[in-house]
C-alpha cells in the first residue's frame, strides 16, 4: 500500500512541478525518477514480474496524471509536453487525411525502429549498471 501511495503522489507531484517549471525536458526526467527507486529496489531483489507490475502501474497513472493536466490546463500542456502541439496537429491531420507516417508503414516502423534501437542501447547500459559489469 506503501508503494500505491508513493506512485500516486509522486506523479501528481512530478506532473505539477513540470507544468509550473514549463520546461519540457523537465516532465521526462521528473516523470522516470518517480518509479526509478520502486524499480530499482525490485530489480536488485530479482523481483522482475513486481517490477514490470509496479512500472505497468506508474505508466498508467502517470498517463492518467497527463490526460487530467492536459484537460484542465491545455495552454501550458502544448507548451511543457515535449512535441505535444506538433503531433497534435500531426495525428489530427492523420486522422482527417489519413496522410502521415501512421499511414505510411516505411515511415511509421522507420521512427519505431530507431526508437526500439534508443531504448535497447539504454537497457544494456541499465542492465550493466544493474549487475555491476
Amino acid at each position: 500500500m506503501i508503494i500505491v501511495i508513493f506512485l500516486v503522489i509522486g506523479v501528481i507531484l512530478s506532473t505539477t512541478a513540470s507544468f509550473a517549471f514549463g520546461v519540457p525536458w523537465l516532465m521526462p526526467i521528473f516523470g522516470a525518477a518517480v518509479p526509478y527507486p520502486i524499480f530499482f529496489l525490485h530489480v536488485r531483489r530479482q523481483q522482475y514480474k513486481s517490477a514490470f507490475w509496479w512500472m505497468l502501474f506508474w505508466g498508467v497513472l502517470q498517463s492518467i496524471a497527463i490526460i487530467v493536466a492536459t484537460t484542465i490546463a491545455p495552454q501550458i500542456a502544448a507548451k511543457n509536453i515535449l512535441r505535444g502541439q506538433s503531433y497534435t496537429t500531426e495525428m489530427l491531420h492523420w486522422i482527417r487525411t489519413g496522410e502521415g507516417s501512421e499511414g505510411s508503414l516505411s515511415l511509421f516502423l522507420s521512427a519505431h525502429l530507431l526508437y526500439y534501437g534508443i531504448f535497447c542501447i539504454l537497457c544494456v547500459v541499465t542492465l550493466q549498471q544493474f549487475s555491476g559489469n
